[in-house]
Order: structure tokens, then sequence, then C-alpha cells
């Protein structure tokens, strides 16, 4: 996005611009395709298409135009998706969301998928344990956690179906302890085998385990035991965002306010959730962007306190 752009605090009259002045706007921003124009400017993009402008702002401004996709057929379809050398489902639907659809719409995707040797979206519900067990292996999840953060439904549905024990053994993924059942000296072992150094290190890499510590009353033995640092607020990796309104909390990039993803942070795990949370534990509401939101929502999920 380009710097005049995002220092505006104040969103400017769309509708009140000439067709000179919108172009002049689109240069400046130096969008390269329709798709990035509408990403980072949807209200300039909307006008524009309202006032039936788009054509000539592509041509001023050197965008790609975006071609008819409904009138499309399958040949020249599976020719534009070569040609854009897209490898997964995931990455044709949000590079090119028109072209998707319309191809999912008239029933090609597969034909397409065959035709440029694309992964398609995997029916999670209809796979066998053995289909599971080969995606698994594939993809090189080595912790349960890293498997619902890179693809939650695969794990939703192996959880669902009481795959997720047999899966852990033939893939080699690390099963998760049954916290609940530990006593105090084996939850100091672990935590000194697992060498946390803070009360952070130990909620981000096993929130299970601190939950239940903490829930019994061991959190200061524990620490004594282990050399670890007193408790102290705990924020998920680096929040650039921190003090700058308008901007994703983590990762700090400046948010269009149709874009923003309101988490509340539940003190009880350190981590941001949209869930009910009890308003002793609910700690006001933060700014993230979509991705950063999927993402700390995946950990909110790893970290859920126990009941």
């Amino acid at each position: 996005m380009s710097k005049a752009y995002t220092k505006a605090s104040i969103q400017p009259d769309w509708k009140s611009k000439t067709l000179a002045e919108m172009i002049s706007f689109v240069k400046k921003s130096k969008f390269k395709t329709a798709g990035q124009w509408k990403a980072e400017s949807g209200g300039s993009y909307a006008v524009a298409w309202k006032k039936g402008w788009l054509k000539a702002i592509y041509e001023a401004c050197g965008i790609a135009i975006q071609p008819g996709w409904e009138s499309m057929t399958l040949a020249e379809m599976i020719a534009f998706v070569k040609k854009s050398k897209l490898k997964t489902a995931g990455q044709w639907e949000d590079e090119s969301g028109g072209s998707y659809n319309a191809a999912r719409k008239k029933g090609w995707l597969k034909d397409i998928y065959e035709a440029c040797g694309i992964a398609g979206k995997p029916g999670w519900e209809s796979m066998t344990l053995a289909e599971m067990i080969t995606f698994v292996k594939k993809s090189k999840f080595k912790t349960a956690g890293q498997w619902v953060a890179e693809s939650g439904g695969s794990y939703a549905v192996a959880s669902k179906k009481g795959r997720l024990k047999a899966i852990y053994e033939a893939c080699g993924v690390v099963i998760q302890p049954d916290w609940k059942s530990m006593t105090l000296a084996e939850t100091i072992t672990f935590v000194k085998k697992s060498k946390f150094k803070t009360p952070g290190q130990w909620i981000a890499e096993s929130g299970g385990s601190y939950a239940v510590a903490r829930k019994k009353g061991w959190l200061k033995a524990i620490y004594m035991a282990c050399d670890i640092a007193g408790r102290t607020p705990m924020k998920p990796r680096n929040l650039k965002g921190l003090s700058t309104p308008g901007h994703c909390l983590l990762c700090g990039k400046p948010l269009k306010s149709e874009k923003i993803v309101w988490l509340s942070l539940d003190t009880r795990t350190d981590t941001y959730t949209d869930e009910e949370i009890p308003p002793y534990f609910d700690q006001g509401g933060f700014e993230f962007g979509p991705d950063c939101a999927k993402r700390m929502r995946a950990e909110h999920h790893l970290r859920q306190p126990i009941s």
C-alpha cells in the first residue's frame, strides 16, 4: 500500500473524485492488479466500478484487466490456471477468487485440478484412516499443535472420529500427556526436562500442563523447583501493534475498518479469542488482521483452560 494512503487518517470521499483524480490515486498507489487494488482500497475500487471507470483506469495505469470468467470455456480456464502457475486450490482461491468461483459454479474444479496438477481441497469427512495417515505423514506435522494450526479441518475430523491416537502413533506425532493425572513430582520432572525458562515459554509450548498446574495450585512450587522466573504477563510473540490503534496487534500492519477482527485476551491462558470468556478473565478487545486472528484462535484452541 502507498505511504500516502496509509498515512491518511480519514478515508477520501471516493464518490466526489473525478476520473482523472482516481487515475492519479491508482498510479500513486502502484497497484499491479485489480485484486491488489480491491484488497488495499476496496472503497475506491467499488466507486470506480459503479461509475464504469474500471477499463479506463486499467488502461491508464497498466493494470491487468480481469477476464470475463463467466464467459470462459473450460479450455480457456485451464489455460489461465496453467499460465498462473497455481499450485493449490487455496492459492487459486486467494489469488483469483473470481475465476475459482466461476469454475466451482460450473462444476469444473475436478477437471481443472487434474489438468493443471493442482491439489484439490480434501474431503476430510470422507477420508479413511489410512488416507488421513498418509496426509499427516506427507504434511510432516511434528506435534498436535502444528497439525491444528496448519490444518484445523483435518484435525477436527480425526478427533471427532476417534482417530487421533492411531494417527499420532503411525506418524510419529507427539502425543499430549494426560496432565490431569500427573502428580506434582511428575509435573516438575516434565518441566525440568522441557527446560522452560519463563512462565510465558511454558504456556506457549505446553499450555495444557501449565493450566493444570495452575488449577492445582502448584505453580509456586514448580517455579522454585525448576528455577523459573515468577509469573509475568505474557504476550504471544512480538506484538508490533501494541500501542498503535488501527493496526494489527500481532504484525503491526495497518488495517482497513472492514478487515478488523476483534479478539479478547483470555488471561487464564494469555491467548486471544472471539469465544465467550468469564468476565473476570476477559481483558477487553484487541485488533487483528484476518490471518493473524486465525493464528491467535489456533493458539487459544491449543491452550484451552482446564475446566
